[in-house]
């Protein structure tokens, strides 16, 4: 498919907003030393013989070598016939995961791949499934902050909510039929919920978020700001949605950017 002059440089927008995620998961591989793991290997290699290999959940990693296949640096392969293993899944080498090996341009993917700050942190997430430890330079706990509440990270969620929105209510109006009451998980002050109700005015909205998100959200007509955390309850409706799912597994984990309804 071709895609038009505009919907090309949307498509590169999002590339340049989010490009940074591929070199920081590649330097994860290069830290862990994956590319020469599974090289010196002999042949391919399961996933659960890798996670040993480099002390990484087996579940974490095969996300980590599933964006990495995505991105063809590595590839899955047939379990060896003279392999007895209840793993179904193998990976191999390819010609780009041979050059990040540490005998070859591994070493500059490490300086380049991201600071050793951030690093740090993913790698704690990694191996032991605990928040990373981040602090302001005045000591504070980022992660600790339950509003994430700079000017920067209000401004940018709103910017995203608006923009998919637009997107979704254009391309995927059949979606919202039958829908009486949507309730959005991590709403923020309620930009995407507000578009949607004003697009599909039958439609009750809810935005849910943490408590002290919607103490400070600005009323919005035909929006029911409810305070709560969605690891407890989520408000009862006939469909939910998820626009960005951010949690202590960091950017590894953000997937989901598409309405969910059950």
């Amino acid at each position: 498919m071709v895609l038009d002059e505009e919907a090309q440089a949307r498509a590169d927008v999002w590339k340049c907003a989010f490009g940074f995620i591929k070199s920081r998961v590649t330097r994860i591989a290069a830290e862990l030393k994956i590319p020469d793991i599974v090289k010196n290997h002999g042949g391919p290699i399961s996933v659960s013989d890798l996670s040993a290999a480099v002390d990484v959940p087996a579940d974490e990693l095969y996300r980590i070598m599933r964006f990495l296949i995505h991105h063809r640096i590595f590839k899955k392969a047939e379990r060896p016939e003279s392999k007895v293993s209840d793993d179904v899944v193998y990976y191999t080498h390819t010609p780009l995961s041979l050059l990040l090996t540490m005998d070859n341009v591994g070493p500059l993917m490490l300086l380049q791949g991201g600071s050793d700050r951030m690093s740090m942190g993913i790698m704690k997430v990694l191996k032991t499934r605990n928040r990373p430890d981040c602090k302001t330079p005045n000591g504070e706990d980022t992660w600790g902050d339950p509003g994430y509440a700079t000017k920067e990270f209000t401004d940018s969620m709103a910017c995203h909510a608006r923009v998919a929105t637009s997107a979704i209510i254009q391309n995927c109006p059949e979606a919202f039929r039958g829908i009486g009451t949507l309730v959005d998980v991590g709403g923020r002050h309620g930009m995407a919920i507000a578009m949607l109700i004003k697009a599909f005015p039958w439609i009750k909205g809810i935005t849910f978020d943490l408590p002290e998100i919607v103490a400070k959200a600005p009323p919005v007509d035909g929006v029911q700001f409810v305070g709560g955390s969605m690891f407890e309850t989520i408000p009862k409706a006939d469909a939910i949605m998820l626009m960005v799912r951010v949690n202590d597994q960091y950017y590894l984990n953000t997937r989901d950017n598409y309405l969910c309804t059950s």
